[in-house]
């Protein structure tokens, strides 16, 4: 939801599909939402299997992963299995 009401009020613009590596090949495309000038941030409850949730849903809607930043909430500091 965070996504889609960050487009609806700062609009987005498309990234590349084009290839880097290959820049004479054609741009294939347009690729996925990049936010204009606003992200998504989520730091609280997180893990890897969050994560890995999380970036598949942003994907589903059509969103870059470039959108969303992950920190760390006061949970991690009390887990006895953080690193």
């Amino acid at each position: 939801k965070a996504l889609r009401a960050g487009e609806k009020v700062f609009g987005c613009t498309y990234n590349s599909k084009k290839c880097p590596h290959h820049p004479k090949e054609e741009d294939q495309g347009k690729g996925y939402k990049v936010l204009n000038n606003c992200a998504v941030i989520q730091g609280d409850g997180i893990n890897y299997g969050i994560i890995k949730d999380i970036l598949a849903a942003v994907h589903k809607e059509g969103f870059s992963a470039i959108n969303v930043a992950f920190g760390m909430g006061g949970a991690l500091l009390q887990k006895m299995n953080r690193d």
